[in-house]
């Protein structure tokens, strides 16, 4: 199917989902609003709006879809256009459902003459057009959720990384440190033996000073 259209503002390719739209920008599914409105027979329509009121905000796609073509045959060709709706389309799909089907069994109930079938082909006309616009705006809300949640993982996946690297830098400091730091083994100065003789100890200290050797160098004087 064509998946691709010219925007209206700047003439550009954009591409559309295939689920819900063709080339043009129609929803397919309008093709299964137009088949419940052309159907001519009242007691399968009732069948069906009551199964449709029956079902739970819970319904599924594939559930919604078996349903139908359980009902009625025809409904199957629809099969595969119901189950490519995102879940948050479902329940919206089945409300517009019971109300077109609602109409459609009112006007063929009691449409009358040329003037009275045409305004209720009127009313049903406005209630397509809303549930067409109703779907789209859950399309787009759908897909604007869909890229805030990718936009939110791409920045969680960002600090991640920055954090990881925060981690690489500090470790290789620590290890550049560890390289260029003096040795952690330190030696304990001896202290040094005198070199002067006991008898020399009150002797005049050979450096000059005039003091005794014990008290100007009592380690002894290498000069």
């Amino acid at each position: 199917m064509g998946c691709a259209t010219n925007c209206p503002k700047c003439g550009g390719s954009a591409r559309i989902l295939d689920s819900f739209t063709d080339s043009a920008g129609r929803l397919y599914v309008k093709d299964l609003f137009d088949y419940i409105q052309n159907y001519r027979k009242p007691q399968k329509l009732e069948e069906l709006k009551n199964n449709l009121e029956a079902a739970n905000d819970e319904i599924t796609a594939g559930e919604l879809a078996d349903t139908l073509a359980e009902i009625e045959p025809g409904f199957r060709r629809f099969s595969d256009l119901i189950k490519s709706l995102p879940g948050s389309a479902v329940t919206n799909l089945v409300t517009i459902l019971i109300s077109l089907i609602t109409l459609v069994i009112t006007y063929q109930t009691w449409v009358g003459g040329a003037e009275e079938h045409e305004e209720k082909m009127e009313i049903e006309r406005a209630q397509l057009e809303i549930a067409r616009e109703n779907l789209e705006y859950q399309k787009q809300k759908d897909k604007e959720q869909e890229n805030q949640d990718k936009q939110a993982e791409l920045v969680r996946e960002k600090i991640k990384a920055q954090i990881e690297q925060l981690k690489l830098n500090f470790e290789k400091k620590l290890k550049d440190a560890a390289r260029t730091q003096p040795s952690q083994t330190t030696q304990i100065p001896t202290k040094g033996k005198t070199r002067i003789k006991g008898n020399q100890r009150n002797k005049p200290c050979p450096c000059g000073s005039g003091l005794k050797a014990k008290k100007c160098h009592p380690n002894g004087f290498l000069g």
